[in-house]
């Protein structure tokens, strides 16, 4: 899917394209924008390749949908809902957002029946059972074949409420992400899921939104820890596939200046872009897989045996730093600039002594896991003859695994 981005400001609409992380000025090429910035033209080359993956995969994709990015979501929204003729108007958004924005903003803009649905985001919103009582209501509901699901929330709400409307007829979701995470990561992209008891994310659909808002009004609100967290994603973007992103990471640190709220949505978009260099490549690569999942196949592990206690942003952090040391001693240059930038951002890199190795090993079993992607350097992953997983011996994991405990 390739997404473009486009910038949009209070009073002004700039047309701009983003370009490698940096703001490309495209006023007056003719084609590009159409009058209410709206992208309208698009290549699908990942379709063009393989249309059969679609198929297989239930994929309907679009030509393109757009992401904004803005300093209030509601001028986009606004341009969408006039765009776009719907019968029904369905807001699902987090609970503890019911201080941090007024719905009747949104439900100003619509003459049309409106549903209101509130859940409390994390990952036990992302089950079976909150699916079946969201689909009740739905069902109650007796809903058009042509509604619109407006999401406001983080990357548990979207997973979520993505998955619902990818399985309702007629529903089309615009996504309004409200942490950082959910920005930079979950967000960008077709993939809808939800987990399956333990297990995370097993039940996915691909299924594209109708447009992506980046608001940077939600960005002055997130707790630090959130901040922390969504930072992961950008750093994981950096030391598998870009390094000048690592480094300007770096540099910010050390300049005390990453916690600005202009500084982080700056990189909640480039890492952004560069998801979506990725998916517009081909969403089902092993090369996407690989730089996707860096660091996430021990997160998800850490996760499930703590019944997601942990964070997202630290059990990745931990999972980065451990894969990195399967093929990279402690105290190599890569692994100790690695580990020393996840430090100075607040992030664990060892894991909590309450998660024995043996759990974590018995995780690697059921999921079924194979391999390991190999970072070479900052911004580049190795290649062997069988694509870009290496296997490693249960008995050099567990060691590496012990050796990075509390």
């Amino acid at each position: 899917m390739k997404l473009i981005i486009n910038y949009v400001m209070i009073f002004m609409l700039a047309q701009i394209t983003i370009v490698s992380g940096q703001p490309k000025n495209m006023e007056g090429c003719a084609g590009m924008f159409i009058k209410n910035n709206y992208v309208s033209q698009s290549n699908r080359k990942d379709e063009q390749k393989d249309p059969a993956k679609y198929l297989a995969t239930g994929i309907f994709p679009r030509e393109t949908f757009p992401v904004y990015t803005t300093s209030n979501y509601l001028s986009p929204l606004q341009k969408i809902l006039e765009s776009h003729r719907y019968q029904a108007l369905i807001i699902v958004y987090d609970k503890v957002l019911q201080e941090k924005f007024e719905i009747t903003d949104i439900t100003r803009l619509v003459s049309v029946p409106v549903i209101e649905i509130s859940l409390e985001g994390g990952e036990k919103v992302k089950t079976l059972s909150s699916f079946n009582e969201v689909i009740k209501v739905l069902e109650q509901k007796n809903l058009p074949d042509n509604t619109l699901m407006v999401v406001v929330g983080g990357g548990t709400i979207i997973n979520f409420a993505g998955f619902v409307a990818s399985i309702w007829k007629g529903m089309e979701p615009v996504f309004i992400p409200t942490t950082f995470t959910a920005m930079c990561d979950v967000a960008i992209g077709s993939l809808q899921m939800i987990n399956l008891g333990h297990s995370k994310n097993k039940l996915r659909n691909y299924y594209d939104p109708l447009a992506i808002i980046l608001s940077k009004n939600f960005i002055d609100s997130l707790p630090h820890k959130e901040k922390k967290n969504g930072l992961v994603e950008a750093f994981k973007h950096g030391l598998t596939q870009d390094k000048k992103l690592f480094e300007k990471l770096e540099r910010l640190v050390e300049e005390e200046q990453i916690f600005g709220t202009d500084t982080l949505f700056e990189i909640a978009v480039e890492t952004a872009v560069l998801k979506n260099e990725l998916i517009e490549e081909d969403p089902f690569s092993e090369h996407t897989k690989a730089i996707l999942s860096y660091g996430h196949t021990i997160a998800y592990a850490l996760e499930e045996i703590t019944d997601y206690k942990i964070s997202h942003g630290e059990a990745v952090s931990i999972g980065t730093v451990i894969e990195l040391n399967l093929f990279h001693e402690s105290n190599s240059v890569l692994f100790k600039r690695t580990s020393d930038l996840l430090l100075k951002l607040g992030l664990p890199t060892v894991i909590p002594s309450s998660i024995s190795t043996a759990e974590i090993v018995e995780r690697f079993n059921i999921h079924g896991k194979k391999g390991f992607p190999q970072v070479t350097d900052i911004g580049a992953l190795a290649k062997n003859k069988s694509g870009l997983l290496f296997t490693v011996d249960r008995k050099k994991l567990e060691t590496i695994l012990q050796q990075n405990r509390e």
